[in-house]
């Protein structure tokens, strides 16, 4: 089950929600076209681990703007109040929407 916080901000939302954790494996890494994190650290921690496979593993906001911000973290608002975890889904929103454009300008 996920975080109160977190639960209260996607029925707020009306977003329906399954959450299931999966550890990341050599097989999964492998298997992926794209591997996507929310943050650096996520991303360094999973190139270290899967250097072959390191070309394919960014952070979303890497993967997605065009520019060279140093800033590529979508905000973890674990521990945080509900107004934090509204400011990471609209910032996930935002990421997705880029995303997908971005996946279809490509073709995918």
């Amino acid at each position: 089950m996920g975080n109160d916080n977190a639960i209260h901000v996607l029925q707020e939302e009306n977003i329906h929600f399954h959450h299931e954790s999966q550890l990341v494996t050599e097989n999964l890494i492998s298997w992926a076209d794209l591997v996507l994190t929310m943050t650096r650290q996520h991303k360094d921690t999973l190139t270290a681990q899967y250097e072959a496979e390191s070309e394919k593993i960014f952070t979303l906001k890497e993967y997605t703007s065009s520019s060279q911000s140093d800033w590529l973290d979508i905000i973890d608002p674990f521990g945080g109040d509900i107004p934090t975890y509204h400011d990471t889904l609209n910032e996930l929103r935002e990421s997705m929407i880029d995303l997908k454009r971005k996946l279809e300008k490509e073709g995918k």
